[in-house]
């Protein structure tokens, strides 16, 4: 692996390939939080591929090179958006952590669940009709429904990711359990039936 000394600290070497790639800034959003795909255009029925993401405030759908149309406007930090055919799942940053859906078509901004810390997995079938988050750092579930935990509160959940086929392992989820204490970070697999 290319390496250089920067200021005595060792630092990864730029490892994108400028002849086969291109950088462009594309938007000048300030506190970018979150970003999500709908490969096929059916949150909106547009009937082609967007991108949708949050900044501090608002919920974007990007119409073209540099332009993006708002679709919700929320006092509060959005974070996290998971989207699918019929609606977005944002995690609202409030005194207590919000999951919020948007409706497809009208935008309506609803409360899903409440916690005192959420973090929404990233990624999600787009026939999805529920979203799993991590709660309070233990445990993971559809909004509210529990299907895993970590039962030694040393070991906290701080992200985790839902593989899509054909990823050998589609339809579980992996988990980044970290311990502070022990000073370890671990992938945990968790599928349903296990």
């Amino acid at each position: 692996m290319d390496r250089r000394v920067v200021a005595g600290r060792r630092r990864r070497a730029n490892r994108v390939d400028l002849a086969t790639w291109a950088i462009a800034r594309d938007g000048s959003n300030n506190n970018l939080n979150g970003l999500a795909w709908d490969p096929t255009g059916a949150f909106d029925a547009t009937g082609t591929p967007a991108m949708y993401f949050v900044d501090q405030s608002f919920l974007y759908r990007r119409d073209g090179s540099g332009t993006a149309t708002s679709l919700v406007a929320q006092n509060d930090t959005m974070d996290w958006l998971v989207v699918s055919a019929t609606v977005i799942f944002v995690e609202n940053n409030l005194t207590t952590d919000e999951i919020d859906t948007v409706g497809s078509g009208t935008h309506a901004l609803a409360t899903l669940a409440t916690s005192s810390a959420f973090h929404v997995v990233e990624e999600g079938p787009l026939s999805a009709t529920s979203v799993i988050a991590i709660a309070n750092t233990s445990y993971a579930g559809s909004a509210a429904s529990p299907i895993a935990s970590s039962t030694d509160p040393n070991w906290v959940w701080p992200s985790a990711s839902a593989p899509q086929p054909p990823h050998p392992l589609a339809g579980g989820y992996v988990v980044l359990e970290s311990n502070r204490v022990l000073d370890r970070d671990e992938l945990v697999y968790i599928a349903p039936g296990q």
